[in-house]
């Protein structure tokens, strides 16, 4: 099995205070450190700054509210461990950036598009083989 290379990784929840909403709430930050390089990104969820427990980067209570927010942050954070994890097995290492746009889902789709023209092309090729198609026409697909 091949060795990866360890890395530090960390994932901090944090309030952005300076930019309120209109109710009074603040938006929930995500960062994800590796080897020291952090990316944030909006977590999409917002709470009440009194409630907000700094030191742990969670909402306090056990309000509705409070556990609804908390079970989203711990769902975030299971699904960046899973991401992160699955880098290092698959490629060896990880970059913040990497996971954040993983997460994300940006980048996904431009290979579920190679993955469909590919597809095609194979089935195409099967046509050609079978005489349905023409073999200069594969050429040109396979050439883009």
């Amino acid at each position: 099995m091949e060795q990866t290379k360890k890395s530090t990784f960390k994932l901090l929840f944090y309030l952005k205070k300076n930019e309120l909403k209109k109710n009074g709430n603040a938006p929930i930050m995500a960062r994800i450190t590796i080897d020291g390089t952090p990316k944030t990104f909006g977590t999409k969820l917002e709470i009440n700054p009194n409630n907000w427990d700094l030191k742990y980067g969670r909402v306090e209570g056990k309000s509705a509210t409070a556990l609804s927010v908390n079970q989203k942050l711990d769902n975030i954070r299971g699904r960046i461990d899973k991401i992160y994890e699955d880098m290092l097995k698959h490629e060896g290492f990880a970059t913040a950036q990497k996971v954040k746009l993983s997460f994300l889902g940006v980048g996904v789709m431009e290979d579920a598009i190679l993955k469909v023209f590919k597809d095609q092309n194979e089935d195409f090729e099967k046509m050609v083989a079978k005489g349905k198609r023409s073999q200069s026409t594969y050429s040109k697909y396979n050439t883009v």
